[in-house]
């Protein structure tokens, strides 16, 4: 699968994440990457993107849509035939970065839109609420992804990267709302 010269959209799972978003994005046709969970609201997702290989384990059986399937957890690769690539930051997991790294060195979109990126407790945790099998989101954790979005900017020099999420404490990115980005694009 590549994306080249089309625009594409990562969707994360932020609590500031709402169903209208969703149906826009739906609506525009625009390529989509959601990350972890959010695949059961955004169905219509050409890929799914988890890090996390107990996230695998305890989800891949469940997914019921016609989308590729990326991780950088080579358990999720050996065992759940998921498409390995690997981590651009380290320590830790950050699936939702390494889905907007994916989107822009892999899959050659010419624009990644950004939605769903709190990175923050302060307004709850997930959309989908709290994950079985992990103790994401943490305080701690948001720190931490906060610096690894900082490295996904530098290693991503020159894309356009666009955050639309309503909600974000990463500040690496143009912020723009996701109306206007998608009527930019020329998809609404």
């Amino acid at each position: 699968m590549t994306w080249k010269g089309l625009p594409a959209i990562v969707i994360a799972s932020g609590p500031s994440l709402i169903s209208e978003d969703i149906d826009l994005v739906e609506r525009s046709g625009i390529n989509t990457i959601a990350v972890n969970n959010t695949w059961e609201k955004v169905r219509f997702a050409k890929a799914i993107y988890a890090g996390d290989g107990v996230w695998w384990k305890y989800n891949q059986a469940k997914i019921d849509i016609d989308a590729e399937r990326w991780t950088c957890a080579r358990t999720g690769e050996q065992l759940y035939q998921a498409k390995y690539r690997a981590r651009f930051i380290k320590p830790g997991y950050n699936s939702g970065a390494n889905a907007v790294e994916l989107a822009v060195n892999v899959l050659k979109a010419s624009t990644v839109l950004m939605l769903g990126f709190d990175c923050s407790v302060k307004k709850g945790i997930h959309h989908h609420g709290k994950h079985e099998h992990t103790s994401n989101p943490t305080v701690d954790k948001c720190e931490l992804w906060k610096a690894q979005f900082h490295s996904l900017r530098d290693k991503t020099q020159g894309a356009d990267i666009i955050n639309c999420s309503r909600y974000s404490e990463v500040k690496y990115f143009v912020k723009q709302d996701l109306e206007s980005a998608l009527c930019a694009l020329g998809l609404i």
